[in-house]
């Protein structure tokens, strides 16, 4: 091997090591102030049914397994926080044969005093030539992506009333660049990705705790 071929070697392993990726949201939710909402209240028992649909520059994609366990268990952890529920209970994850999506079943939370139907929508939106000249220039260039997190909330009591409907929404921006290493440490993606998630939930339940639904 030469000497300029290694010094190319070289330079792709160091670019290899110095890309990265970092994400940040926009900030248009609003933050919770107090958390949890109503310390010590825990009366009565809920049970959730998620739904997770992804959107890829507007067409449906679906959300893979990874994704939606890995929000579900923010939508979940967000309930149990709160401190308002004696119990809080989610269905079991099934395929919808229709959709080809993962959903919640209704299994494991009948006989709860509250029933919330929450759907989170990530609206991806990709500029996929940015993104190939961001990888052809090995990072030097960057690109960016969005994902619009779209919560939608209803809450039913026992007798399957709808008390109250809730949206929230976030946006989150991936950039791709190098010499990102650094910031990757407090934006890595997939844990600004379950803050968003959490936070959208948390100011779900905080709404429907002001209006006397929870």
């Amino acid at each position: 091997m030469t000497r300029r071929q290694s010094a190319t070697v070289l330079l792709a392993a160091l670019c290899a090591l110095v890309s990265g990726c970092a994400s940040y949201r926009e900030g248009e939710l609003l933050p919770v102030k107090s958390w949890p909402p109503m310390p010590g209240q825990g009366g009565r028992s809920v049970g959730i049914v998620f739904r997770a649909d992804v959107m890829l520059n507007g067409e449906e994609q679906g959300a893979s397994l990874k994704q939606f366990t890995r929000w579900q268990e923010e939508v979940v952890r967000a309930y149990v926080e709160s401190d308002l529920f004696s119990d809080v209970r989610a269905g079991s994850l099934e395929i919808d044969p229709e959709s080809g999506v993962f959903v919640d079943r209704e299994a494991g939370i009948g006989g709860t005093d509250l029933r919330v139907e929450i759907t989170l929508t990530d609206r991806m939106t990709v500029n996929w030539t940015w993104s190939i000249i961001t990888g052809l220039t090995v990072y030097i260039i960057p690109s960016r992506a969005a994902d619009e997190f779209v919560l939608y909330t209803i809450v039913r009591n026992d007798q399957g009333d709808i008390l109250a409907e809730f949206e929230e929404s976030e946006t989150v921006y991936l950039w791709q660049h190098l010499f990102l290493i650094p910031a990757m440490a407090f934006s890595y993606p997939s844990s600004v990705e379950r803050e968003t998630v959490y936070d959208l939930n948390r100011s779900a339940i905080v709404k429907a705790c002001s209006n006397g639904v929870f």
